[in-house]
């Protein structure tokens, strides 16, 4: 077991359900989307359109496109291989720290592309066109977060143009639903690598 994993197994024994996390927001929206070729982007109308999807590891997000709120998916070959979901204020799964968000603000809670069609820049073009039908709904901003060392997806969200704005770092109290929420500068995500 190395250091890394020893330090997360103490964390977790001593505080708990913890999470650090990285806390982005989107550039302004705009509603201006160029579709590349060999990619057919939309609306996800249906919970359906995401559990039949032949990708196991899209088709267990399914219960994401819950309403209130929007999800968009990219398709090849009409094959579903990259899909987001944005939640409102509304939405009772929401993380709390979300909660006091504005009516012109959604959260991106889940954004998955399937393994097989990784690397070819689907997500940052799903952020792309997700943001323009966003503003076309009429939000603003759009805000997410990262768990501190999921680098793949810091990389797309920051390719994407997303703005990192500070890092919380999360600690249960009295339960799991009340949490001690530590903001710090964004200097401090190079001390947890």
């Amino acid at each position: 077991m190395s250091i890394k994993e020893r330090l997360k197994s103490l964390g977790k024994l001593l505080l708990g359900g913890y999470e650090i996390n990285r806390m982005y927001h989107s550039p302004p929206l705009h509603e201006h989307f160029v579709c590349p070729d060999g990619a057919r982007f939309g609306t996800i109308e249906t919970t359906r359109q995401v559990a039949g999807c032949e990708y196991p590891e899209i088709s267990r997000h399914a219960w994401y496109t819950s309403k209130p709120g929007h999800s968009y998916g990219a398709w090849e070959n009409g094959r579903l291989v990259c899909f987001c979901t944005y939640w409102t204020n509304t939405e009772d799964n929401l993380p709390r720290r979300f909660r006091n968000i504005r009516d012109d603000e959604i959260v991106m809670v889940d954004l998955i592309t399937a393994e097989s069609a990784r690397g070819k820049g689907l997500s940052v073009q799903m952020m792309a066109f997700s943001a323009s039908e966003l503003k076309k709904l009429g939000y603003r901003r759009c805000l997410t977060w990262i768990w501190h060392s999921n680098h793949p997806s810091i990389r797309a969200f920051e390719k994407a143009g997303w703005i990192y704005d500070y890092f919380l770092i999360e600690l249960p109290w009295r339960g799991e639903k009340d949490r001690i929420r530590i903001s710090l500068p964004r200097w401090v995500a190079r001390l947890f690598g």
